[in-house]
């Protein structure tokens, strides 16, 4: 039996900034290297605004153009008043799988757990 091998995944990476925010920056740039070093294939990153319209633009624009499998959105899922990734991306979601937020903040079980939000 001939092993087929799968094409890499094609990835986007989108830093979410309501305003410029270094540390988004810079988990963005680690985001990108990792994909790197996984052999995945980095299509772009970009930087978005972070008003809910200019998220799911991105995100529809993407899909709608095959121009990536897999999007990652770094920022605006905190609690502050400019976070709104999580809400802008509800439009998109068929189905929740319950109590992936839960487990998905056990795994970071870091500084930044408090922090994150998943749909």
């Amino acid at each position: 039996m001939v092993e087929e091998k799968l094409p890499a995944a094609r990835i986007l990476v989108a830093a979410i900034m309501p305003v410029r925010s270094r540390a988004t920056e810079t988990t963005a740039k680690g985001v990108e290297e990792e994909i790197r070093s996984a052999k995945f294939q980095l299509v772009r990153s970009v930087v978005a605004k972070g008003e809910p319209q200019f998220i799911q633009q991105l995100v529809s624009n993407v899909s709608n153009d095959n121009e990536a499998d897999v999007i990652v959105l770094v920022g605006g899922t905190g609690f502050g008043p400019n976070d709104r990734t999580c809400e802008a991306l509800d439009s998109f979601v068929e189905r929740r799988i319950e109590g992936f937020a839960e487990a998905y903040r056990r795994l970071l079980a870091d500084e930044f757990a408090l922090e994150t939000r998943a749909l």
